[in-house]
């Protein structure tokens, strides 16, 4: 059963005289936390088994199958991929296999059917934005073509108040702009920070 959390309690209770008595074997699937989305009676006859994302690395592989499958996959249209394309496509499926060969069909679909390249440039005219740029080493943190890395909740929470400098000393590691201090916001020790005025003697 698929999306087993979409059944109700009554639902559930169903299935589970059939389970006891071994009539059914039951495999359910759910992006939710069984712990409560799936009745404690049903959840106590049942293992669980916790399917963890894939790597970028696993979805490139599949990619890659894909391209060369000739019976399932694309392999007959015989298509190349620009270098990091792959990984782009893998970092934006995040985890997501069936994601990543959505996009892929996608942009074999805009090729002509004799062959063609995938590039970084169609991959963006698919998704609609700007994609993040592949960084083995991890560095810049998946920063984004011509722009700064994406702030995470920490940077943003970092630029509001106290913790300023932390946040332009990030933005300076990852190739960003220097950020001046806000007028109005607060130093370390209290005081807020605004344009200097000179007053007349």
């Amino acid at each position: 059963i698929d999306e087993i959390h979409r059944f109700n309690k009554s639902q559930q209770d169903v299935l589970l005289p059939y389970v006891e008595d071994g009539r059914l074997v039951l495999i359910g699937a759910t992006t939710e936390n069984p712990f409560f989305e799936v009745n404690h009676a049903l959840l106590s006859r049942l293992r669980v088994v916790r399917l963890q994302k894939l790597t970028d690395g696993q979805i490139v592989r599949i990619l890659q199958q894909a391209l060369g499958d000739t019976e399932r996959g694309l392999g007959a249209q015989h298509l190349t991929a620009e270098d990091g394309v792959l990984a782009s496509i893998a970092q934006f499926a995040s985890g997501d296999a069936r994601m990543a060969l959505n996009l892929l069909e996608e942009m074999a679909a805009m090729l002509p059917p004799t062959g063609g390249a995938l590039t970084h440039d169609l991959m963006e005219s698919i998704v609609g934005e700007r994609v993040q740029s592949y960084d083995k080493k991890g560095d810049n943190q998946r920063q984004r073509p011509g722009r700064g890395a994406p702030l995470s909740r920490a940077d943003a929470r970092r630029r509001r108040g106290r913790q300023f400098h932390r946040a332009a000393h990030r933005d300076l590691r990852v190739g960003g702009r220097r950020q001046r201090r806000p007028d109005g916001a607060r130093r370390r020790d209290g005081s807020r920070a605004g344009r200097a005025v000179r007053r007349p003697p």
